[in-house]
């Protein structure tokens, strides 16, 4: 997907990995001037927030990641809102449907889907707030794909097409939206359980 965004700054921050990457790339290769770092991130237009829960699944669930990923995202919002145009929170499927055998985790996830549609309101009109929930992408994947409609994991520019949709300058009535990329796992066809 080609959209334009030349001239515009972005940060990709949160958990890294294979994810965060394609995003970096995939904003660079549209013309943003991407970056990793906060400092070199300030006062950028599109503000993009990878949960580990998107990157690990619930391998990544601990103490320390969950209670840093609560406060970076809201601090993240509350610092680049005023002047960012996008926010976009990558988050797990477990936001939207729940795992079975990781309660915590699933009611975690569900919490960042809960704040990105806080910060939609919060933060509107100026800045347009959205999560994509990622499910049948890295550790775990397999999990999300034996329940699937499509019965495979989602290839990285699957997920990045819809985060350059989000951030594109064109899409400009969207916000509070938490877009499953999942391969049609939120929509339990077919589960078994």
């Amino acid at each position: 997907m080609k959209i334009g965004l030349e001239g515009r700054k972005a940060l990709v921050a949160g958990a890294t990995g294979v994810l965060a990457d394609g995003l970096l790339r995939a904003l660079r290769d549209n013309g943003a001037e991407a970056t990793t770092s906060p400092a070199e991130g300030a006062g950028a237009e599109i503000v993009v927030v990878v949960s580990a829960g998107a990157e690990s699944g619930p391998v990544a669930d601990n103490v320390a990641t969950r209670e840093a990923e609560d406060e970076a995202f809201a601090e993240l919002a509350r610092t680049h809102g005023p002047r960012a145009r996008r926010l976009i929170h990558v988050i797990s499927v477990a936001a939207v449907v729940p795992i079975r055998g990781a309660a915590k985790f699933s009611a975690r996830q569900a919490g960042l889907a809960s704040l990105t549609q806080a910060l939609a309101m919060e933060l509107a009109p100026a800045c347009l707030v959205n999560a994509i929930a990622v499910g049948g992408f890295g550790v775990g994947a397999e999990r999300f794909v034996s329940h699937s409609a499509l019965r495979r994991q989602a290839a990285l520019d699957e997920i990045v097409s819809a985060a350059l949709f989000l951030a594109n300058p064109q899409n400009t009535y969207t916000t509070g939206h938490v877009m499953t990329v999942d391969g049609g796992w939120s929509a339990g066809y077919a589960r078994n359980f």
